[in-house]
Parts: C-alpha cells; sequence; structure tokens
C-alpha cells in the first residue's frame, strides 16, 4: 500500500474497527506509513487503532518512534488495542518529540516496567496533554505515575481507568500539588478506600472532571461528600454503580448538593439509591447549578418519584435528568 496520498491530508484513520470489513494493516504497509511520516508535514492525526501492531512486530513499533523524533506536524496519535507492550522506543521519541499532544494506548499490555517508563516521559514531556492508559494493567505502578504528576505541568487529561488500581493515596498526594490536570479517570479500578483523595480535592483548584465509576468505595462517599462542601473547581462527578445504598451517605451527598456551587453533572446510575432520592429532591430544591442528574437503574419507587416531581417544580436549573 502506498502512502503518497496523505501529504494532502490532516487526518488519517486506519482504525480496523472503523473499517471492520476490511483486512488489518500488514507489516510492510505499516512500514510505509512510518517512512511518509518522516517527511509528512500536514498530518496532524493518524489512528493505528486495532491493528495488532504490536505482535512480533518491535521492529515496526522502534521505526514508529523514530518517525515521532523527527516528524513536528503530528498532534494526535491514536494506538488502542495495538498489542504493544514494549513501549521503550517509544518513551524515547515521547522524550524528544515536541507536537504530540495526544496519546492514546488504551488496551495494550502496559504493566509496572512501562508505567515507569512513562512516568519519566511526564516528567520531562511538555507538549503532551491527553494521555489515555485505560484498559491496561497498571495496577499500584500507577505510584510512578503519580509522582510525574507532582512535576509535570502540561497533562490535562489523564485516563486510567480499567487498572487494577487499588491504592490511590500517591495520586492523591499529586493533586495536592498538581494545578493543571483537570480530567482524571479513575472508573472501574479495585478502589475501596478514598479518604486521601477527598482530602485532597479540598486543597486542589484545577481539576473539573472525576470518575470513579464501579468502584468498591461504598463506605467512603462520606467522606468524598465534605469535600464536595469546600471544593470550587469540579464540575463532573461520576459515582455510577458505587452501590451507595445507605441512607445516611446519601443524605450526606444530598447536604453537600445544597452547599456546593460547581458541580454541574453527576452521575449516579446503579447506585442501589431506591428511596434516598428524597433526599436529592431536597437537595434539588435548593441547588442551583446542576445542570445533568443521571438516577438512572436505582429502582426509584413511587415516593421517590413524586418527590423529585416536586423538586423539578422549583428547580430552574436542571435540565437534563435521566431515570430510566
Amino acid at each position: 500500500m502506498s502512502f503518497d496520498y496523505i501529504h494532502n491530508l490532516s487526518v488519517l484513520n486506519l482504525d480496523w474497527k472503523f473499517w471492520w470489513n476490511q483486512k488489518r494493516l500488514k507489516k510492510e504497509d505499516i512500514e510505509a506509513l512510518v517512512e511518509a511520516l518522516k517527511v509528512n508535514s500536514s498530518l496532524t492525526s493518524l489512528n493505528l487503532s486495532d491493528n495488532r501492531i504490536g505482535i512480533g512486530n518491535e521492529d515496526i513499533v522502534g521505526a514508529l518512534a523514530e518517525a515521532l523524533k523527527v516528524n513536528d506536524t503530528l498532534t494526535k496519535l491514536y494506538l488502542r488495542h495495538s498489542t504493544i507492550k514494549d513501549i521503550e522506543a517509544l518513551t524515547e521519541a515521547l522524550k524528544v518529540n515536541s507536537s504530540l499532544t495526544l496519546l492514546n494506548l488504551s488496551g495494550n499490555k502496559i504493566r509496572n516496567k512501562e508505567a515507569k517508563l512513562l512516568s519519566d516521559v511526564l516528567k520531562c514531556n511538555s507538549s503532551l496533554i491527553n494521555l489515555d492508559l485505560g484498559e491496561n494493567d497498571i495496577g499500584n505502578e500507577v505510584k510512578a505515575l503519580a509522582e510525574a504528576l507532582k512535576v509535570n505541568s502540561s497533562l490535562t487529561k489523564l485516563h486510567l481507568n480499567n487498572n487494577q488500581i487499588e491504592e490511590v493515596k500517591a495520586l492523591a498526594e499529586a493533586l495536592k500539588v498538581n494545578s493543571s490536570l483537570t480530567e482524571l479517570e479513575l472508573g472501574w479500578n479495585q478502589i475501596k478506600e478514598i479518604k486521601a483523595l477527598a482530602e485532597a480535592l479540598k486543597v486542589n483548584s484545577s481539576l473539573i472532571s472525576l470518575s470513579l465509576r464501579g468502584n468498591r468505595i461504598y463506605n467512603e462517599v462520606e467522606a468524598l461528600t465534605e469535600a464536595l462542601k469546600v471544593n470550587s473547581s469540579l464540575t463532573e462527578l461520576d459515582l455510577g454503580f458505587v452501590r451507595i445504598e445507605k441512607e445516611d451517605i446519601i443524605e450526606a451527598l444530598a447536604e453537600a448538593l445544597k452547599v456546593n456551587s460547581t458541580l454541574t453533572k453527576l452521575d449516579l446510575r446503579g447506585s442501589n439509591l431506591s428511596n434516598g432520592v428524597k433526599a436529592l429532591a431536597e437537595a434539588l430544591k435548593v441547588n442551583s447549578t446542576l445542570t445533568y442528574l443521571d438516577l438512572s437503574k436505582n429502582n426509584i419507587e413511587d415516593e421517590g418519584l413524586k418527590a423529585l416531581v416536586e423538586a423539578l417544580k422549583v428547580n430552574v436549573t436542571l435540565t437534563g435528568l435521566e431515570l430510566y
């Protein structure tokens, strides 16, 4: 396959799932593309996701890394589900590349060693603003990434969902000093304790979006509600499928919503709220910032629905409400 035509393109999407009826790129195709990247001056976005370029093709990954060292126009690179296990060559390239702003490495085989290599990148790279490491197996090596966040001042979005992460104290410490990160995705990990994270949110003033979806923080949400009373930056919070259940914790969340003045989007789907929705309805009568609330998959009974209806009669800011 020839890639001579890409000199006219700014975006090239070769994601196999997007073109599912086509064959995956062959080794020689990727080699030709990499060579073209070395001299191309128009392409800003390249998507090679789901092409399995990492299977027995370490030399190709290395060649791609070499191209990134000299290419100065590519700003977005998607390598999702590319079976890349050894990312050392890529991380070395990222230390010198100054144009790439978005890198998607989700769904690869990134573990301890690779997480450490990426943390070294974040300590010196000043162009990357969006890094997606979701669906890997970083686990508690997230500590290395947290250390990097203490000195990094350019990254604004970090996705770490589905990574078997259990401990977030190191991330919490990083959030106390980091002032650039605006979006942190921690959904579907194995997190059980978030008190340290809640304390960090009391002093952090840059984080806008936080997802803790599907974690095991049932009894820790109350600490988060205390943070919501004083935090002045968070606008989006995802607690979907956390299974809050306990009425006293739901009431604490409702009390926080009465005084919080920044949160605009709250996701509580699948949280076993049931009649606890009545407390949230009371909060909606006085809250004037929330514009979207997801209460779907909560088995809300008639009393809860009636309370919500009454709240909506006086609330004038909520524009989106999911119930089913």
